[in-house]
């Protein structure tokens, strides 16, 4: 289902596999919580392979983070299984997954780049990642309705 936060990539491509996956997994035993947990492992791993200098992995991990991501939202509206806390737990890891992520490029960026202000950029990156949590939790009630589908 298309949210409006989807981006271009997530809407034209991950979408298209996301959903199809969501459809198949709603067939089994795995939960959205499981698939919640599944992609902060991937971005985990994605941050564990941009520290190690494997780049073109981390990329791919975090692409396939990004798409199993997709997959917890709706396999829990296919199986009834929608909850306060489920959307909590994905909210939550989707920004430590999102800070992993930038702070793996930002550490592979200091040990590769002579340029100083590598540090200072990851860390507004990463309180913009916070930010956007904050922002979303702090929308007046009588408005939230534009910001969702």
């Amino acid at each position: 289902m298309e949210t409006v936060y989807d981006g271009y990539i997530s809407k034209h491509i991950n979408r298209k596999i996301s959903e199809p996956m969501a459809r198949l997994l709603a067939k089994t035993k795995v939960t959205p919580n499981q698939m919640t947990w599944a992609a902060f492992g991937i971005a985990l791993l994605s941050f564990v392979s941009f520290v190690l200098g494997n780049n073109i992995i981390a990329g791919l991990l975090v692409q396939l983070s990004s798409i199993v991501d997709g997959i917890d939202g709706g396999l829990a509206r296919r199986k009834g299984m929608t909850s306060e806390f489920g959307g909590f737990l994905d909210s939550v890891l989707d920004r430590y997954a999102d800070i992993l992520i930038v702070l793996g490029l930002t550490l592979w960026s200091l040990s590769h780049e002579a340029y100083s202000g590598i540090w200072l950029a990851g860390m507004l990156a990463i309180t913009g990642i916070i930010c956007i949590s904050y922002t979303r939790a702090r929308v007046n009630p009588n408005h939230r309705h534009q910001f969702d589908t």
